[in-house]
């Protein structure tokens, strides 16, 4: 295929009219096809451009388009429902993905050296990279839930510096990769200042990928430290739906941080290395992990698990459900209590019970 496809072209860049969107001091050979369409050639094979290294399928790019757009639909109708519009952020994830994978659609129909071409991958670069920021986001805020619905105490650090603490290292994390997939797309790059835009965005995901690491480690802890507690006391770990809302937390944050892992190797690998031209490799550690976090924070949504919100947490709105259950009846009992519950947590505590 690459020695047919290469036969149909002539060397050079004598009369494209298309080159502007291929590095200044692009080091190797660039063919023209019959058609006056440029490619640049790396590692001896002609690729589309090397935007990809591959021509990315149209059909798949409406199928995730099309999913992300359900899901999308279905947060903001959970959070709407709800009245905790701090929650309508996934659904902002939701419609950065969908960007991104309209863009990839249509790089699929368009993949030269063109103008319209390059604005297709910038627009699914930079979204495809963001859009993990803003789901990141929800777990944190979520976890912040369920130690509010619990036991704030037993958290090393209280609910509220959670939220400042991690959204402003989300919010770091969305400048750095917004930046270096912004400027990567450049015309006016050459090689340097595309692998140093592309360190820039690597650096994002990797600080990224540390917050949620980290993120994990302390939420895992809590949940330990809970679990002790809540056995010596002989009430339920977490009551109702608590656990499935834990749950869903824990598994889209398993996602980002495996979408993580495969984005810092991808682009440690560099533009033309064998991670980044494997779309199969791409669907798998990247689409996939992300619709299966969308879709395990839309099962897990706090209109479905949780109780009405705390105080603590009312940024996020709304008035959900009442406790129903005996067991956590006792438990907002036991949070009553001077043993179980802070200095300045009863009044939380009462207001959760709408008194």
């Amino acid at each position: 295929m690459v020695t047919s496809l290469a036969a149909g072209m002539q060397m050079g860049v004598g009369g494209c009219d298309n080159t502007v969107h291929i590095p200044a001091n692009w080091p190797m050979q660039i063919f023209k096809d019959p058609q006056g369409t440029c490619y640049p050639v790396v590692m001896n094979k002609v690729l589309y451009f090397s935007h990809y290294g591959y021509n990315p399928k149209v059909s798949t790019g409406i199928v995730f388009f099309t999913i992300f757009g359900i899901l999308a639909a279905l947060h903001i109708g959970l959070s709407i429902r709800a009245k905790r519009y701090g929650l309508l952020v996934t659904a902002v994830g939701c419609l950065v993905e969908f960007a991104g994978w309209a863009g990839r659609a249509l790089s699929g129909v368009k993949n030269d050296a063109s103008t319209d071409s390059s604005n297709y991958y910038m627009i699914q670069i930079v979204s495809l990279t963001i859009a993990p920021v803003f789901f990141s986001a929800v777990c944190y805020g979520t976890f912040v839930t369920l130690v509010n619905e619990t036991r704030p105490n037993l958290s090393r650090i209280s609910p509220g510096k959670l939220v400042y603490l991690f959204v402003t290292c989300d919010i770091v994390s969305l400048g750095l990769q917004a930046t270096g997939g912004g400027l990567i797309t450049s015309p006016t790059n050459t090689m340097e200042q595309q692998t140093m835009d592309k360190n820039i965005m690597l650096g994002g995901i990797i600080f990224q990928l540390a917050v949620m690491v980290v993120f994990s480690i302390y939420a895992s802890e809590f949940f330990l430290r809970l679990h002790r507690r809540t056995t010596k006391m002989g009430e339920t770990f977490l009551p109702g739906g608590l656990k499935w809302c834990a749950a869903g937390v824990g598994l889209a944050s398993l996602c980002i941080i495996v979408r993580g892992g495969y984005r810092t190797a991808e682009l440690l690998g560099g533009f033309d290395g064998p991670i980044m031209d494997n779309e199969t490799i791409f669907l798998a550690a990247d689409a996939a992990m992300m619709v299966l976090c969308g879709a395990a924070l839309a099962a897990s949504h706090p209109f479905l698990t949780v109780a009405r919100p705390t105080d603590s947490f009312s940024r996020f709105g709304g008035e959900g459900k009442t406790l129903q259950s005996e067991s956590e009846r006792r438990m907002t009992q036991h949070w009553e209590t001077e043993d179980w519950a802070p200095k300045g947590h009863m009044s939380r505590r009462t207001s959760f019970r709408g008194e």
